[in-house]
């Protein structure tokens, strides 16, 4: 996100990105692979699967997740064009072994944005701080999907549609502000507002599925440090994040973050109330590759639970 040092740390706070040091172009596929699913697809395929297997794969795997993007960019310290083809995000639950019932969750969406922003160093010569300011426009095509089904209804209405369907498409604004000291010891410090302004244009299903959530207003405010001693680089953030305008603090989400930095290779972890995360990353020429493990609350519309996620980023920067 925007309070960590990430060299694409302008996706989550506009305004950084006129501290972007060369233009490049990017390539990137991001997944998330949960663990126990992975755990019982290896079961699945490597061993014979009795009828008490299935019993106990039913009872322990009646959760899963998951989540992935695909992404293509262009970045200059003066602007950056993305565009997201596809991103997925769904969950699925299974309760009552005796007559299950299903519930599924899905969210598609294509985006396309545009970032620019503006310093005072565009201005004024030989600042000892740099204030910048952003803001990122992006149109998005959103179709969300709902399913509640339980046995007896599958069998004695085969033919019935259970999905729930809202297709919305919006125009969203996302604004940013930062503070970039020169002086050595003093942090970076900055503020978002997302989805500050919106024009949504609902779709004609007759099931709507109400998305709100998804159009909803939040506001955070960061800070990160960093200090290169004679070998690597150690940094340190925090996040806090807010509903609409300052309105609700959302302390869930809120987190703290720090990480050591040497030559192509960055360590880093995370800790909040519902999430807890370590893992590394590598860049080497224009390739990148990163593993981050999390203990962490995954939410969907019926449910959140701790779950053990591995998230894994594959790209290039050309």
């Amino acid at each position: 996100g925007s309070s960590t040092l990430s060299r694409e740390a302008y996706r989550c706070n506009p305004s950084l990105l006129r501290s972007i040091s060369k233009s490049a172009g990017i390539v990137e596929l991001t997944t998330l692979a949960q663990e126990s699913t992975f755990r019982a697809l290896w079961k699945l395929a490597t061993e014979p699967l009795t009828g008490a297997d299935i019993a106990r794969l039913f009872s322990e795997y009646n959760f899963s997740t998951y989540s992935g993007f695909a992404r293509l960019a262009t970045v200059s310290p003066w602007f950056a064009l993305e565009y997201i083809p596809f991103s997925l995000t769904g969950a699925y639950r299974i309760t009552n072994p005796s007559l299950p019932f299903i519930q599924v969750t899905g969210l598609k969406k294509q985006a396309f944005s545009l970032t620019t922003g503006l310093q005072s160093d565009d201005f004024f010569e030989r600042q000892t701080n740099t204030l910048s300011t952003g803001i990122k426009v992006s149109f998005e095509d959103i179709q969300a999907t709902n399913v509640n089904i339980d046995t007896i209804s599958a069998i004695t209405a085969k033919n019935r549609d259970f999905v729930a369907t809202n297709r919305s498409k919006r125009l969203v604004a996302d604004l940013g502000l930062s503070w970039l000291p020169k002086t050595p010891w003093f942090p970076n410090v900055g503020a978002t507002c997302r989805n500050c302004f919106s024009s949504t244009k609902n779709g004609t299903s007759e099931r709507s599925l109400d998305i709100s959530k998804i159009d909803s207003r939040t506001t955070d405010f960061h800070s990160s440090w960093q200090w290169s001693p004679s070998l690597g680089t150690v940094w340190g953030s925090f996040g806090l994040f807010w509903d609409d305008f300052y309105r609700s603090f959302r302390w869930e989400t809120s987190s703290i973050a720090a990480g050591y930095r040497i030559g192509e290779l960055n360590v880093t972890g995370a800790l909040g109330p519902t999430r807890t995360a370590w893992g590394l990353s590598m860049q080497r020429d224009v390739y990148h590759m990163s593993l981050h493990y999390a203990f962490e609350k995954q939410p969907a519309m019926f449910r959140a639970e701790w779950n053990k996620n591995l998230y894994i980023s594959l790209g290039a920067a050309l």
